[in-house]
C-alpha cells in the first residue's frame, strides 16, 4: 500500500478473578480486552545508500471491568504514531574481511501517553530498556500501557566480520524526548528528557564460542543500572553457557546479582544429562539447582529434573521437585512439576 507494507493485526485477553490478590476479603477485577493495530512502513534507498523507512502506527483498545471497588466501566482508548528512521551504512572491504559502519537516527510522533488508573496493568508491569527495542515505536512488551511524546532515537553499529565465520559487533544509543514523561517508571531509564545510554557488544571469536555483553548506564554519571554477560561454548556432544547479571533498579527495588551456569553433555547420540545452577552473589548462597537425564531425537526432546530452590525462610525450609519437560519438534513445549515446598 503506498508503496510499503500494511499489517493488520488484532487480540484479546479476558482474565477473570474470585479475591483480589492484595486483599482476600474483596472481590478480585475481572477485566476484558480488544485491541486492534495498523502499521506502515516503506522503504527507500537513495543512489547513495541511504536508506530512509517512513511509517504510521494506529491502535485502538477496549476495556471493559468489572466487580471493582464501587463500579463498572467500560473504557475506549487509542493512539497514533507518525515517524521516519535513517541508517546511512558504510562498508569497506579489508584483506581478511569487512568492516561494516551503520549509524542509525529514528523521529517518532505521538501524543502523550494517557496513563488511566481505571486501566489494569496486567502485561506492561515491567519495561526493560536495552539496545533490542532502542528503535521500537512503543518500548512496552504488552498493551495496557503505551509510550506517546515526541522523541528521537540515535544509535550506531560497527560490525567486524572476518568472512570465516568469526565476526564482532559493538553497539551504543540513546533516546531523546520534547520533555519528561512522568508515565514511565523511575527505574525504566527513559523518564528524563535524555535516557540512559545503551551499549552493546557480541563477538564469535573461535567455532563454537560465542561472546555477548549489554548494559544500561545511567545518563548523568554513567553508573552501570543493568549488566549482563554471557559466554556460551558449543562443542558438539557439549554445551554450556555462563551468565553474569546484575540490575541496580528492579521495579521492586530488590538488587538481584546472580551468576549462572546451564549446560548439557550428551554421552550417547541420544541421551544425556542437563544441569543448571543459579548463585546469589548478594546473599552468597546457591539459589536454584537442576540436575537431570535428558533424551532426544529428530522429533521429541525429554527431560526429566530434579530441582531445589532456597525459599529464604528458615521455617519453611528449601523447595524441591521432578519437573518434566517434553518437546515436540513442531508443537513446542509442554512442562509438568510434582512440586514438594517444604
Amino acid at each position: 500500500l503506498l508503496g510499503g507494507r500494511l499489517r493488520l493485526r488484532g487480540g484479546g485477553v479476558a482474565l477473570f478473578r474470585d479475591e483480589s490478590p492484595l486483599n482476600p476479603n474483596e472481590p478480585g477485577v475481572d477485566s476484558r480486552r480488544a485491541s486492534v493495530e495498523a502499521d506502515w512502513r516503506r522503504s527507500i534507498t537513495t543512489a547513495a545508500g541511504l536508506r530512509v523507512e517512513p511509517l504510521a502506527l494506529v491502535r485502538a483498545d477496549a476495556y471493559s471491568l468489572s466487580d471493582a471497588p464501587g463500579f463498572d466501566e467500560t473504557v475506549f482508548r487509542g493512539t497514533a504514531t507518525v515517524g521516519a528512521e535513517v541508517k546511512w551504512p558504510f562498508i569497506r572491504r579489508t584483506r581478511t574481511g569487512s568492516i561494516l559502519l551503520e549509524p542509525v537516527v529514528q523521529v517518532l510522533l505521538s501524543p502523550d501517553a494517557d496513563r488511566s488508573d481505571d486501566v489494569p496493568n496486567e502485561d506492561s508491569a515491567v519495561l526493560s530498556f536495552d539496545e533490542t527495542n532502542l528503535f521500537r515505536e512503543d518500548r512496552y512488551p504488552g498493551f495496557d500501557r503505551y509510550e506517546g511524546g515526541q522523541r528521537v532515537n540515535v544509535g550506531g553499529r560497527a560490525t567486524f566480520d572476518l568472512g570465516d565465520g568469526r565476526e564482532a559487533t559493538v553497539f551504543a544509543g540513546r533516546s531523546f524526548r520534547a520533555k519528561r514523561d512522568l508515565t514511565l517508571a523511575p527505574t525504566s531509564g527513559l523518564r528524563e528528557k535524555a535516557s540512559d545510554y545503551v551499549v552493546a557488544a557480541t563477538a564469535n571469536p573461535l567455532r563454537g564460542l560465542y561472546l555477548v555483553t549489554r548494559a544500561r548506564l545511567d545518563g548523568q554519571t554513567g553508573e552501570v543500572r543493568r549488566g549482563e554477560a554471557v559466554a556460551t561454548v558449543d562443542l558438539g556432544r557439549a554445551r554450556g553457557a555462563l551468565r553474569h547479571w546484575y540490575d541496580a533498579a528492579t521495579p521492586r527495588g530488590v538488587r538481584p546479582h546472580d551468576l549462572e551456569f546451564a549446560g548439557e553433555v550428551l554421552v550417547t547420540r541420544r541421551w544425556g544429562m542437563v544441569f543448571n545452577a543459579t548463585q546469589d552473589l548478594e546473599a552468597d548462597v546457591l539459589r536454584r539447582g537442576e540436575l537431570g537425564l535428558l533424551y532426544q531425537d529428530d522429533c521429541v526432546r525429554l527431560e526429566v529434573v530434579y530441582e531445589r530452590e532456597e525459599t529464604f525462610n528458615r521455617t519453611l525450609g528449601p523447595s524441591e521437585g521432578v519437573t518434566v519437560r517434553l518437546a515436540l519438534a513442531t508443537l513446542g513445549i509442554s512442562t509438568q512439576r510434582d512440586y514438594d515446598a517444604r
